[in-house]
């Protein structure tokens, strides 16, 4: 399956480009948020990407031969620390690419046979083979439950250790079945092992960890005026989205005779926005994706 950039219209939409402004891309994948940014700039504006995965910046450099354009290949929690001017916007679509999701050697997806790798970055020396052989009952379970949010954490977590003893588990059916023994799987549900795919994934990567360290550091690199723009999969980081914008209080100590004011530094682009009905019909990994952009004030 061809890769379909997921909400494009909405994202370049809430961008609002400006023709010879600085933009970042901080999950590459395929390259189709980058390119289309790049159609909106003109010679003197700049687009800046990362991706941790070395195919996407393989795929980069050979498709994105244009002097406007940089990549890095370095997480987007980095992005302080990359040699990159002010931004007037910058887009971070945390889903997976086609590429990661269709090749079985990579092990994201239980569709097809593949070792249970999981690796955003193969370079990293920590895989889910390695973990999910060697951790405890109560370390999976808590895996599978915090980041999968798995109401038969326990159940899979205790069929994992159980199955291991007799021998490893390498492969993602393997991983697949295991669960699926445990679960109740109904026609015209989701796969009883999605939650649990979706948290090893998570864990391996650090991706809610990756998403607070940009958060915590993204303000420093925006200009006055900026947009940002993001595109979760799941609750938990579209949680961390909404939570991060929402306008704090600032609370004064008592013997200080201000009142308490709440902060805005950013504003919200109206509410978070979903795939169209006709965009799930051609592209079915969008029914899932939440939109959310904000401004700098």
């Amino acid at each position: 399956m061809s890769h379909i950039p997921v909400l494009l219209e909405e994202s370049i939409d809430f961008l609002r480009i400006i023709p010879g402004g600085n933009y970042f891309d901080g999950t590459y994948g395929e390259g189709g948020h980058s390119n289309a940014i790049l159609k909106n700039l003109n010679k003197e504006g700049r687009l800046f990407a990362t991706d941790l995965d070395l195919g996407a910046i393989e795929i980069a450099k050979k498709n994105m031969v244009d002097n406007r354009f940089s990549i890095f290949h370095s997480s987007f929690s980095n992005i302080k620390h990359l040699d990159i001017p002010h931004l007037d916007g910058a887009i971070f679509d945390f889903g997976m690419s086609s590429n990661q999701l269709d090749d079985p050697s990579r092990g994201f997806s239980f569709k097809n046979n593949g070792p249970i790798d999981m690796r955003m970055n193969t370079e990293s020396d920590a895989n889910l083979k390695k973990w999910i052989n060697n951790a405890s009952e109560n370390e999976i379970e808590d895996v599978i439950r915090q980041f999968g949010e798995e109401s038969n954490a326990k159940k899979i977590s205790k069929k994992i250790i159980e199955v291991r003893q007799n021998k490893s588990i390498n492969d993602t059916h393997d991983l697949a079945e295991i669960i699926k023994s445990v679960s109740r799987f109904k026609k015209n549900k989701i796969h009883p092992a999605t939650k649990t795919f979706q948290a090893f994934r998570i864990f391996i990567n650090n991706e809610l960890d990756e998403i607070q360290k940009l958060l915590s550091s993204i303000d420093d690199m925006m200009k006055v005026g900026s947009r940002l723009v993001f595109i979760s999969f799941h609750s938990l980081e579209d949680r961390l989205i909404k939570n991060f914008f929402r306008p704090k209080e600032i609370n004064y100590p008592r013997d200080i005779p201000i009142n308490n004011k709440i902060e805005i530094r950013y504003k919200a682009l109206g509410k978070k926005i979903r795939a169209s009905k006709n965009e799930i019909k051609i592209n079915p990994r969008s029914r899932s994706a939440i939109l959310r952009a904000f401004e700098k004030i």
